[in-house]
């Protein structure tokens, strides 16, 4: 029996306040925390199982600005009470000594904001009076995907262990996001919609990991992640592009604690965007670097 606090999705893009796609999004920032309990069992040496339950939490922040009627008018939307359920599957298979295999599927995860504010700026005097302006809520649903994972391991030799992975996300059930937002004293509404028609998609992963002493191991992988996003549909909110990944890695080993170190380089492939619903067009390419460090102790 064990329990994982985990953060899989999550965004945060901030965008000059003049840019030409401010209309689109000025800033945004997407959180979502999952707790997890899960329970596995052994039926033998080589076969397991596990089944868990997934409590979501999650928090939305999101600006744009519109020119109306000569003003640059902003929009905040903000909630930091979303909820969701889910559940996730796995099994574990020991094929042989040096062959290891894994199954795992992660629900969706239907992420409701149902209690968000919504905060208006430089609104026109004439129009303050009139929805949308005096919209102060917003409920919205935003589908976490879900996703089935298979792993395979290989010891190849003593010191030397390759690995593959291929993860299938259920981008397809994004269709569209819906922001509706509310006046909560007349109970007006309105709907903001946006289409999206994201796309299924398989992320391959490749690594080794080579034991060089007892106490240094070094990691090599790459990574090939294709967009999800039609060009018609594309959002700044989301810029997202086909990626391949170079990662690398040190574990040091110092008997009962662990010290792991990783880095990556993204290398995005440009593309033409033209959003059909919003005008909003261009190329679009991605550069990142990505550190991470990891502290472990056993006390057994």
């Amino acid at each position: 029996m064990g329990v994982s606090f985990t953060t899989p999705f999550g965004s945060t893009l901030k965008w000059p306040s003049d840019w030409a796609g401010r209309a689109n999004i000025t800033q945004i920032e997407l959180k979502s925390y999952f707790i997890q309990p899960t329970v596995a069992f052994k039926f033998n040496d080589w076969f397991s199982v596990g089944a868990g339950f997934i409590y979501a939490m999650g928090e939305v922040n999101l600006q744009r600005t519109n020119a109306v009627a000569g003003n640059e008018v902003g929009l905040e939307i903000n909630d930091t009470d979303a909820h969701g359920l889910g559940f996730n599957i796995g099994a574990y298979f020991k094929a042989s000594d040096r062959v290891n295999v894994g199954l795992a599927y992660r629900s969706k995860v239907d992420m409701k904001a149902n209690y968000g504010e919504t905060t208006w700026s430089n609104v026109p005097t004439a129009l303050s009076g009139s929805m949308p302006f005096t919209a102060d809520e917003f409920n919205a649903m935003l589908p976490l995907v879900s996703e089935f994972t298979a792993g395979l391991s290989y010891k190849a030799t003593s010191k030397l262990t390759l690995a593959g992975e291929v993860s299938v996300h259920g981008w397809s059930a994004y269709k569209e996001l819906a922001i509706n937002l509310n006046n909560s004293e007349t109970g007006e509404t309105t709907q903001s919609l946006q289409t999206k028609n994201y796309k299924d998609r398989a992320v391959w992963k490749f690594g080794a990991e080579y034991q060089a002493t007892d106490m240094l191991a070094v990691r090599l992988g790459y990574y090939f992640d294709e967009a999800v996003t039609p060009a018609e549909y594309w959002s700044p909110e989301t810029p997202d592009v086909t990626r391949n990944t170079i990662t690398g890695g040190l574990g040091l080993n110092f008997g009962k604690f662990n010290v792991d170190a990783m880095a990556m380089m993204i290398m995005g492939k440009e593309r033409y965007v033209n959003n059909l619903e919003t005008g909003f067009m261009g190329d679009v390419s991605v550069r990142a670097f990505v550190f991470g460090l990891g502290l472990s102790y056993n006390f057994n």
